[in-house]
């Protein structure tokens, strides 16, 4: 009852499995198969039952027919084996499929017949191709860009880098792959460059996008690239690997630098023209009051001009006033005879002598001539001026 049962079980299992199991004996007829292999060939499986192998796909014969025959004689299985060809199933399309070939002993080590394990790998085997067929194409247009990419381990070392960075550092890909990304020849010049370059890739690892400008060292020189380092995540969001990328911008850091030694230079310049600026400025002030004061002094000069034509005249006519009250009081003490009168005569006429003197001075400053100033007793001329006041 229990041999009942397993053999059941064994039957639905073979029943159910995905992969095509048969079972054929010396002959090379079919004594039993499964719905999965059944449909690969186009036939149902009591279709197969007692037909040689192939009555139902003649195609496969050339291929298959030795191997089977050998695993009969040998006793020795055969798998993985790779098989290519047509059957009713796919009329005309060229399918592959992988075998796994096992004798069947019965009696003294006789081989009584093979099962068969078959697996269709055409559309496996299309999609692998249209995989690397697309990573081909990724990679040749990665190797057409004039920009570092590439793929690192989570650990940081080289999986993958394109031509651009190899061939500028006149490197192969196997002089780098495997290795740590920061021992590369790349980053190896700078001891500071490649402490700096492992906390980025400890931080890209955490999840963190990385970017920062950097020199790299391309053949003798260093080159400064936009370096930027990212996580590389699949599907599910968890990170597998790090993206290494980075454009160069020597140019553009050259132009940089340019530009602030033009921005320096016209500072300096600027600085220079301001100071320029202000020294004319403080020139002209200076000029402005020159002028000012040359005017100034010209318009003195000519109210001192006309004072002293206007001096000139009243000294002239006060000038003659005096003579004639010199004139005057000479005749007035030739007439007297009283000393007193006489005295003050003579007072009078030492006064008018002064006035005179006055006069002098008055018209000595008309003329613009120099004074020449005198000592004067000044107590003896208030005891003159005493009677008279």
């Amino acid at each position: 009852m229990q041999e009942a049962t397993d053999a059941a079980e064994l039957d639905a299992l073979y029943a159910r499995a995905p992969l095509g199991l048969g079972l054929i004996d010396r002959e090379l007829r079919f004594v039993r198969v499964n719905p999965a292999l059944a449909d690969m060939n186009g036939f149902s499986p009591e279709e197969h039952v007692g037909k040689k192998v192939w009555d139902l796909v003649p195609d496969l014969r050339a291929i298959a027919e030795p191997m089977l025959l050998k695993v009969i004689e040998t006793g020795e299985p055969l798998r993985n084996v790779a098989i290519t060809g047509t059957t009713l199933a796919h009329p005309g399309e060229i399918r592959e499929w992988r075998e796994q070939f096992y004798p069947i002993f019965v009696g003294e080590g006789q081989v009584s017949g093979i099962g068969i394990i078959c697996e269709d790998v055409t559309d496996r085997r299309r999609q692998d191709r249209e995989i690397r067929e697309r990573e081909d194409k990724l990679r040749r247009v990665l190797d057409q860009l004039f920009a570092f990419v590439g793929v690192l381990t989570l650990e940081g070392h080289v999986d993958y880098a394109n031509r651009a960075p190899l061939d500028a550092a006149g490197l192969q890909l196997a002089d780098v792959a495997g290795k740590p990304f920061w021992e590369a020849p790349w980053w190896s010049y700078d001891a500071e460059v490649q402490a700096r370059l492992k906390l980025a890739i400890e931080a890209a690892r955490a999840g963190e996008l990385v970017r920062y400008d950097v020199p790299v060292m391309l053949g003798d020189a260093p080159v400064t690239i936009d370096f930027q380092l990212a996580p590389l995540r699949d599907s599910s969001g968890a990170i597998t690997g790090l993206i290494p990328s980075g454009t160069i911008i020597e140019e553009r850091v050259q132009a940089q630098r340019a530009l602030r030694a033009l921005a320096d230079d016209l500072e300096i310049t600027v600085a220079r023209r301001t100071a320029a600026l202000h020294a004319a400025n403080a020139q002209l002030k200076e000029e402005i009051a020159q002028r000012e004061a040359a005017q100034e002094a010209l318009i003195r000069s000519q109210k001192m001009e006309a004072m002293g034509r206007l001096v000139a005249g009243v000294a002239h006519d006060f000038n003659n006033i005096l003579a004639a009250v010199l004139s005057g009081l000479s005749l007035v003490g030739r007439r007297l005879d009283d000393p007193e009168a006489l005295k003050l005569v003579d007072m009078s006429t030492n006064a008018a002598m002064r006035g005179t003197g006055l006069v002098k001075q008055l018209l000595a400053f008309a003329r613009q001539q120099r004074l020449d100033p005198e000592r004067i007793d000044v107590s003896a001329f208030l005891k003159e001026l005493e009677p008279l006041l």
